[in-house]
Formats: structure tokens, C-alpha cells, sequence
């Protein structure tokens, strides 16, 4: 056994696949208790270990391992149906394999058996074609050589650009949910990581057919992005470990009777009840009063409300009544009202509660706030 041929692009190639096991341990201690967790350590199991493969290139290694040489190759195909697998698990809770998910291994299956004869080729083999990936050289990679990477790089995409599209379809529908806006952004900023690597793998193959030549460190150079996205990965999760715990209010109602179907439709009519009908601007309206109204059990109300806009009932019912305050606070037909006026016409039923309520929403008294608004208005008259 022989030490490894040590260089920069070593060192940065084990940062990457040392901070991709870190991670991979992180996330095994996870999998227990979450589908998204099982998820993501697979498809970085699978990242790290085609990492070490371009480790083991460049440190001219694998001719101590030289079967080693390709074996995650068919594995790459898991990639895009993995990622979007795991968008799915941290959309849905409730989200489970199904029968149809094993169509996702389809071409993973095909890129087995299309590589097989190179697994089972004889060492020698292997090792010319590994000696000769060292050199850049001019290289024809043909009609199959092409297609395989090409395949597979556009599949990965299309999973991606699908989960890109959940997510982006979720944050123009969704404006306060218990899907956080921190997670939200997270995860798009994860797609659109994933989106760029593969994208510039996809330029590198065509740069290769357009020049007919194979420089290595271009392909290097894609590793480390790929070590770059395990790196962010890695330290965010480490340092933000909730963003991929089960939400504490789905594990509160796992059990509720409410089914999906009803689920929507009350909350339909909480949002038109509530904003439409204006019943938030009662300063009497209590839980109780308004499951009355509804004629539908308050328990259940008051999970719609939780899981859908991450609140009780009450902070729910004042976001409205502070909206109401500010609309109230802007027209300069009330600029006469006296604050306390105020609280009454937007449903506050005295003027402490209002203040402590607005205050906690916008950061400022209603006072400083109406304040601040004639500020402005003197600014722009004195232009």
C-alpha cells in the first residue's frame, strides 16, 4: 500500500468528504425519528461517496482499489429522485412512500445493468483507463459516452427544477404557515445550489464533445462545488438542527380525527368568517363564541389556526385588528380619533391591550407609530 499523492486539490477533496461523513453521522442519529433525515442521509451518503471516488483519482490511489474505480456511478440516479423525495418530506408531514415511488428507481436500475460490464472487467482494464484519465488529452468520448452523463444530468435536473417549482408554489400560496419562511428560504437555497452544480455539469460535458478534450481539473473543479454544497450544508444543519425536525404542532394533531378534506374546508371558512365577514372587529369574539357561530367544535378550529398559521386563536384574531389599527392610523379622516377610538373601531376592547399587541407586531407603539406618520407627511410637504 502506497500514501496518497498528496496536493491542494487533495486536501480540498478530503475538507468535502470529511465534512460529508460528519454529516452523514449527524443525520444517522436522526433517522430514527424522521423520513426527511432517512432521506437526506442517503443522498448525501451517496454525494460523499462519489466525492471520495475523485479523491481517490487525484491521489492516484486507486491503484491499491482499482475496482473501486466507477462503482457510484449508477448511484448518481438516485440523486435527483432522492432530492425531490426529501422537498416532498419537508412540505408534507404526513408525506410516506408510496407503491408508485419505486418507478423513481427505474433508471437506476438501467444504469446498473449498463455498467456492469465495466465492473466486471478485469483489472488491467481498469487500471489502462484510469491512467489514461490522468492525462489531458484529447479525447472522443462517442455516442454512448455521452449519453450516460448527459442522461443522467438532465434527469437530476428535472427532479430538481420539480422540487424548485413545489417550493416556489408553496411561497406564493402560503404567506404565514407553520412551514416557516426560515425553512422555506432554506430550501430554496439548497434547490437553487443544486440547480447551479448540476447545471455547470451539464456545460463541462458539452465542453468536452465541443473541444473534444478532457482537462481534469474541470472536473475537479465540479467536485469541490460539490464539496462546497456539502460544506454549507453541513454547518447549517449543524448550527439550525430544526430545520429539519418534525414540526412540534404536526406531532400535536398526528392523531386528530380531522381528515384533509375537512381540514380545508373549515379553514375556508374560518378565513372568510374572520377577514370577509370582519367578525375580528367583535371585541367580545372568543373562541367558544366563534365555534358557536360555525357550529363546529373549537378544538378543531383551533388546529387549523395552529397549523396553518403557526398561532392561537387570539394572536390570529389581533393580526387582523392591528391590520384594521394601521388602516385606521393612516386615514387622515381619524387623524382627530384619540388612540383609545382607535382600539375600539379595530376590535381591541381597551387601549393596554392594544398597545401591547401592536407594539409586539410592528415594533412601535401606536402612539410612535401615528407619530412617525406625520413625520413623513411633513417631510414630503416641506418638498
Amino acid at each position: 500500500m502506497g500514501f496518497l499523492d498528496f496536493d491542494i486539490w487533495s486536501f480540498l477533496l478530503i475538507v468535502g468528504v470529511g465534512q460529508g461523513i460528519v454529516l452523514c453521522l449527524v443525520l444517522l442519529g436522526k433517522s430514527s425519528s424522521s423520513l426527511s433525515a432517512k432521506i437526506l442521509w442517503v443522498l448525501l451518503f451517496i454525494l460523499t461517496a462519489n466525492l471520495t471516488e475523485y479523491l481517490l483519482l487525484n491521489s492516484r490511489y486507486y491503484t491499491y482499489v482499482i475496482h473501486m474505480m466507477r462503482i457510484t456511478h449508477p448511484f448518481l440516479f438516485l440523486i435527483g429522485p432522492l432530492f425531490y423525495l426529501f422537498i416532498r418530506s419537508q412540505l408534507d408531514a404526513e408525506f410516506k412512500f408510496s407503491r408508485l415511488s419505486i418507478l423513481h428507481l427505474v433508471p437506476f436500475a438501467f444504469a446498473l445493468v449498463y455498467i456492469f460490464p465495466w465492473l466486471s472487467s478485469s483489472a488491467d482494464f481498469k487500471v489502462f483507463v484510469y491512467e489514461r484519465s490522468l492525462r489531458a488529452q484529447p479525447v472522443g468520448i462517442g455516442l454512448r459516452g455521452f449519453l450516460y452523463p448527459f442522461v443522467h444530468i438532465i434527469q437530476t435536473l428535472s427532479y430538481v427544477i420539480a422540487a424548485f417549482v413545489a417550493l416556489k408554489k408553496l411561497g406564493s400560496t402560503q404567506s404565514i404557515t407553520t412551514f416557516s419562511t426560515k425553512k422555506l428560504r432554506f430550501l430554496l437555497q439548497f434547490n437553487k445550489t443544486f440547480i447551479t452544480y448540476w447545471l455547470l455539469q451539464l456545460v463541462g460535458l458539452f465542453g468536452i464533445v465541443f473541444f473534444q478534450y478532457y482537462v481534469l481539473y474541470i472536473d475537479y473543479g465540479l467536485a469541490l462545488l460539490n464539496s462546497l454544497f456539502i460544506q454549507v450544508l453541513t454547518f447549517t444543519i449543524l448550527l439550525k438542527p430544526s430545520i429539519l425536525s418534525e414540526s412540534k404542532i404536526a406531532k400535536k394533531y398526528q392523531h386528530s380525527s380531522l381528515s384533509k378534506e375537512a381540514h380545508k374546508d373549515l379553514l375556508e371558512k374560518v378565513i372568510y368568517s374572520i377577514k370577509e365577514d370582519e367578525l375580528f372587529l367583535d371585541s367580545d369574539l372568543t373562541l367558544q363564541k366563534f365555534s358557536d357561530q360555525l357550529d363546529v367544535n373549537k378544538n378543531y378550529i383551533s388546529q387549523v389556526i395552529n397549523q396553518e398559521f403557526g398561532c392561537g386563536f387570539n394572536e390570529y384574531i389581533n393580526s387582523f385588528r392591528i391590520e384594521k389599527a394601521q388602516e385606521l392610523l393612516n386615514d387622515p379622516m381619524k387623524d382627530d380619533l384619540k388612540l383609545l377610538g382607535i382600539a375600539f373601531e379595530a376590535g381591541f376592547n381597551n387601549k393596554t391591550s392594544f398597545t401591547r399587541v401592536f407594539k409586539k407586531k410592528t415594533g412601535q407603539s401606536p402612539s410612535d407609530y401615528r407619530q412617525g406618520l406625520k413625520t413623513t407627511e411633513q417631510k414630503v410637504g416641506n418638498n
